[in-house]
């Protein structure tokens, strides 16, 4: 069996969530068979894919940073070289990365997409969002990936798509090697964030609640993973709560990094009023650290029984709770080392792998 993997999000993605997983996926679905995936990538952005070596994964030219006048002709020259591959080399199955106009294909294999959330459909206002071209793929789909149950019920809310033609399949988190984390010095204290911090990750209201807390700010920093530089409003927000700049971080890294954050923090707040699955929760308990986060569906349906939910829009809830984890800290604890290897088995990147693989093989 033939998988292949367009270019899109390689070439949208510098990092992030859905470039992560189709690289993870690639891997442990090449341990069924190393020859099954070939990524079709010619010119990319994604350091993820640049990381690897596989003869499989089809790429030429890595861009470093946006060139002026290269968007065009890149996309030009993936699109183009990307239909003469498919031409020649007919997959089994073509799996899409993400959502194209480019990449109208005649129907001669089957196409199958992964919907990780429905975040421009509930927030199209502040997006602009124009449904059409979604709407487009999900209907040619021959089969449609949901990354959690939640995502698949806001995708059925949106648009009319059948339930036969819809698998849930979770994302997964590697298992951490402590040998291979790297030793970060932080001397302090701190409550962790990760991600973007834009628009409804909500990251204005967890800071206000921590500036309600005289025992927070006395006694915890907080870093922030990831997400770029601090913004001047953010700096300014700060500033008018009474967050001392030399209070709150900013790092950036790769996977080991994170997993060493996690590691050390003191608790990782995730206050995001929607996502599509919450796989940060997952890397959290990973690495045993206590997590407070959002009372979402998503993340009670991933969280279950080992994290503590706060109500996101409630800046004085989210003080109590982040307070209440920290001061607890010893029994959550306990209780993830305890039930967090049962959940994390149920969120692993082989049983994704074998799931996705189940559906490649009903349409083969």
């Amino acid at each position: 069996m033939k998988i292949f993997f367009d270019y899109k999000i390689f070439f949208q993605q510098k990092y992030g969530g859905v470039s992560k997983y189709f690289i993870k996926l690639s891997e442990n679905l090449s341990k069924f068979d190393e020859n099954i995936i070939r990524i079709i990538s010619p010119i990319y952005k994604n350091r993820f894919l640049r990381a690897i070596t596989s003869k499989n994964f089809i790429k030429f030219f890595y861009l470093k940073k946006d060139y002026r006048y290269t968007e065009y002709i890149s996309t030009f020259l993936n699109t183009g070289f990307t239909k003469s591959y498919l031409h020649f080399y007919k997959p089994d199955i073509l799996h899409l990365t993400y959502y194209s106009n480019k990449l109208c294909y005649k129907k001669k294999f089957p196409i199958v997409i992964t919907v990780y959330d429905l975040i421009y459909e509930k927030f199209y206002k502040e997006f602009n969002y124009d449904k059409n071209l979604k709407k487009y793929f999900l209907k040619i789909a021959d089969h449609i990936i949901c990354i959690s149950n939640n995502t698949k019920k806001d995708l059925q809310y949106f648009y009319d798509v059948e339930d036969k033609k819809i698998s849930v399949i979770h994302l997964g988190v590697d298992k951490a090697q402590n040998s291979r984390l790297p030793k970060i010095k932080i001397n302090y204290p701190y409550i962790l964030y990760v991600g973007d911090r834009r628009r409804y990750k909500n990251f204005f209201k967890f800071i206000l609640a921590f500036s309600l807390s005289k025992f927070l700010k006395n006694n915890f920093k907080i870093i922030c993973f990831g997400g770029g530089l601090f913004t001047q409003e953010e700096n300014n927000f700060f500033e008018k709560n009474g967050i001392n700049l030399n209070s709150v971080f900013q790092f950036h890294g790769n996977d080991d990094c994170l997993n060493e954050f996690y590691k050390n923090s003191s608790l990782f707040v995730f206050p995001s009023i929607y996502e599509g699955f919450g796989l940060p929760i997952i890397e959290a308990l990973n690495m045993n650290c206590p997590v407070a986060c959002s009372n979402t569906d998503v993340f009670k349906e991933v969280g279950r029984d080992l994290v503590n939910y706060f109500d996101p829009y409630d800046e004085i809830n989210i003080k109590k709770v982040m307070e209440n984890t920290i001061l607890n800290i010893k029994k959550e604890k306990i209780k993830i080392d305890q039930k967090s290897r049962t959940l994390l088995e149920l969120f692993s990147w082989k049983r994704c792998a074998k799931e996705t693989m189940d559906v490649y093989k009903k349409l083969h």
